[in-house]
């Protein structure tokens, strides 16, 4: 049988306080000679938080039948998904009487119960690349079961799962294949004007080769296939300081943080760790470990490569 409790809202941020609170435990405000409205709650909902947590499954979605420059929130227990269309910054949370409403108002979704902050989080786009960021949340941020430190942007993939407080969701969007796994690089050398075959063996291949092999660990460690890069073009741009532009296939998830954090870092232990915790969405070192020895060899090719390599 359900045990219900009645609790005492508060007219600003309209926080459920318990019915002897003389003050708002959130915002701070003193109830006396204010008309100050109650709600029932059913008790059993909130205990049983951890049981939903537990049963949520991600809903099965037909990629193919989504518009293209839309993001489709699926939430725990919700048939319907949010859809918000051509934005490059969404903010999740909760609508009270004094903030701004966020983009998506998650207040009718229980948010309030579930520990959903007025501003829980952002996503934002990046070119093809989503980011998820935790906006300083009271109950924290999740992503495939990661907590995220505040303040900090993860990349996103399109079925991930995320988090806020206890309300579960999946986020979706339609990727154009060729758009997400076809990534350019350049790699520009400082003492060589023209392509030769020595700098073909001595610069070209090795960064080649060690993107593939990064690459391949990536995929492994995030349990999918190995998948191999192809080259499709490259062009040259001969002068002063020579410019090789490649046109890659496959692995641009694996080569944007690669390069990313290549102008970052010229400590190879450091961009080791700093690209595995982005491309596996980890901050925890037992799980990136393992992985780090493999790729490092691989990372100090790169660092000790004598061109300047960049995404172009």
């Amino acid at each position: 049988m359900s045990s219900y409790q009645v609790k005492k809202v508060c007219p600003r941020c309209e926080t459920q306080n318990e019915i002897e609170a003389v003050k708002c435990g959130n915002c701070g405000l003193d109830f006396s000679g204010r008309n100050v409205r109650f709600t029932t709650v059913i008790a059993e909902k909130t205990i049983a938080l951890e049981q939903i947590e537990k049963t949520a499954q991600a809903p099965q979605v037909d990629l193919a039948k989504l518009n293209k420059n839309a993001l489709y929130f699926y939430l725990d227990g919700y048939e319907e998904p949010i859809v918000v269309r051509d934005a490059r910054e969404i903010i999740l949370g909760r609508q009270t009487t004094n903030n701004k409403i966020p983009t998506i108002d998650l207040q009718p979704y229980q948010a309030y119960i579930l520990g959903v902050s007025r501003n829980h989080a952002k996503v934002t786009r990046t070119g093809d690349t989503f980011y998820v960021e935790d906006l300083g949340s009271a109950n924290g941020t999740r992503l495939n079961g990661s907590p995220l430190a505040s303040y900090q942007q993860y990349a996103i993939q399109s079925s991930d799962q995320i988090e806020l407080g206890s309300l579960m969701s999946w986020i979706y969007y339609r990727v154009d294949s060729e758009a997400s796994q076809t990534v350019r690089i350049e790699l520009l050398h400082p003492t060589a004007s023209f392509l030769t075959a020595k700098i073909l063996q001595q610069v070209v291949t090795p960064v080649l080769a060690s993107l593939s092999e990064i690459n391949c660990v990536v995929d492994q460690a995030r349990g999918k296939p190995c998948t191999e890069i192809s080259v499709e073009s490259i062009r040259v741009a001969p002068g002063p300081d020579l410019k090789i532009e490649m046109t890659l296939d496959r692995g641009k998830y694996t080569i944007d943080y690669v390069v990313k954090h290549l102008t970052q870092h010229r400590d190879a232990d450091i961009l080791a760790h700093e690209v595995l915790k982005e491309c596996l969405k980890t901050n925890a070192a037992d799980e990136i470990a393992p992985y780090v020895e493999k790729i490092l060899p691989h990372v100090k090719r790169l660092v000790e490569n004598p061109a300047t390599i960049k995404l172009a």
